[in-house]
């Protein structure tokens, strides 16, 4: 088992917005949640893990719902045992279940949670547009609403205020693929405007499009917890795209192929991707970043599902 444990002091600052320190939570005498200290990046972090491994709970203490055993954490520079109501009203949250009352419209729904929060951030009509949903549908009553539409709207909700945090369980249960491609693209666009997301899944193909960082999380431990590229080049991975589907490909593999930079072998193009093979993936990250080239590195393609087939599974 390996762990990268991140900045681990108990406050929240500029790179991090929630920290845990020794959060633990007991159930019949057994631990779902086990002294978790560690500090979630900025960004966007998928937590892994499988059924049962303690994702939802996490997420449920964070947000004030179940009080940990032991153990706390801050959310937005708040303890959740001291100061849960103020830490809850800097967060928007979708549960892995989303509940709304029966006899309200969508509309109606997001047009009170927007005044709980001030009337900031945009207005209802322009979330549930956001999230897909027609506009002869946000006047019909939340009772006659089908799963799709309603994880919708529960997506919606946790934006309404324009929070700087918001945590997701499970937000692409229930949507279709076509559905679960559209809103990771959503939700990713929602992060590069500065918004910090953390969401649970165990798909990690998914995962790989979306996260900045990733944590796996199993029998209420951390496996392991850090960039996806630092988890990679940990588990001995070489080969990393370049995604260049916001810049000119060609213009970013020639700058690339000029470059003195760690690579083993040439790079060559694939579809909107460029493929490169390297030791130090953080050095080419870097490169791409001082010139404010608009391109994402990320390990190839199912390099996380062996990863946490490794870590879960004991293989």
């Amino acid at each position: 088992m390996v762990i990268y444990m991140l900045d681990t002091s108990l406050q929240t600052n500029q790179t991090s917005n929630v920290v845990f320190h020794q959060l633990s939570k007991l159930y019949d005498e057994k631990f779902v949640v086990n002294c978790l200290t560690t500090a979630i990046p900025k960004g966007c972090f998928c937590l892994l893990g499988p059924n049962g491994a303690g994702k939802t709970t996490t997420m449920l203490m964070l947000f004030g719902i179940v009080k940990p055993s032991s153990g706390t954490a801050l959310v937005m520079g708040y303890d959740i045992l001291k100061d849960s109501l103020k830490a809850r009203q800097k967060v928007g949250f979708l549960p892995e279940n989303v509940g709304f009352y029966p006899g309200l419209s969508g509309l109606e729904t997001l047009e009170l949670m927007h005044g709980f929060k001030g009337r900031k951030g945009e207005n209802p009509e322009a979330l549930l547009s956001w999230v897909g949903l027609e506009e002869n549908s946000w006047r019909k009553k939340v009772r006659k609403d089908s799963q799709g539409m309603k994880q919708r709207r529960g997506i919606a909700q946790a934006f309404v205020g324009d929070p700087e945090l918001v945590i997701l369980d499970e937000p692409l249960s229930s949507l279709d693929p076509l559905g679960r491609s559209d809103m990771m693209k959503k939700i990713s666009e929602k992060v590069r405007k500065g918004t910090s997301v953390i969401l649970s899944s165990h798909v990690t193909l998914e995962v790989e499009k979306m996260a900045d960082h990733i944590g796996i999380i199993n029998n209420g431990q951390m496996m392991i917890i850090g960039s996806l590229n630092e988890v990679a080049k940990q588990h001995g991975f070489l080969d990393f795209e370049i995604d260049t589907s916001t810049a000119n490909i060609t213009d970013v593999f020639d700058t690339i192929r000029a470059a003195e930079l760690p690579l083993i072998e040439t790079p060559h193009i694939v579809g909107e991707k460029i493929c490169v093979k390297t030791k130090n993936p953080e050095e080419i990250e870097k490169y791409l970043l001082t010139l404010s080239i608009p391109a994402k590195l990320h390990p190839m393609s199912g390099a996380l599902g062996d990863v946490y087939i490794k870590e879960v599974g004991g293989f």
